[in-house]
């Protein structure tokens, strides 16, 4: 008989990260819950998406002077998510003559 996931883990949640562990214990809630496997499947692909959103739309960004120009050095992934967290860590109205946002180590999504 196939297992649909590993019992043992449950009892280990020092070996599994702690995303996986929540994703897998409101699948299984979920599922005993509603006697429905597909709803528990969209629960955790749901919960996993957020979770995946949230440490997604962190966004690194260095700013440095050189003379009157100013460098914003973007490190991330940039989605919809983190647009906003980029704009909150960009000064607008900056004194630079020059403004200039470096996306080569940045990943661009949409």
């Amino acid at each position: 008989c196939a297992a649909i996931f590993d019992w043992r883990s449950v009892f280990k949640p020092r070996s599994v990260p702690a995303s996986e562990t929540v994703v897998m214990l409101a699948t299984v809630a979920s599922v005993v819950a509603t006697h429905d496997l597909a709803v528990g499947v969209l629960v955790g692909v749901l919960i996993s998406f957020i979770w995946f959103a949230v440490r997604a739309s962190r966004v690194h960004v260095h700013s440095e002077w050189e003379g009157s120009k100013r460098t914003y050095r973007v490190e991330g992934q940039l989605f919809f998510a983190s647009a906003a967290e980029l704009d909150n860590r960009i000064e607008h109205g900056c004194a630079a003559e020059e403004v200039h946002i470096d996306l080569s180590a940045a990943k661009i999504w949409d």
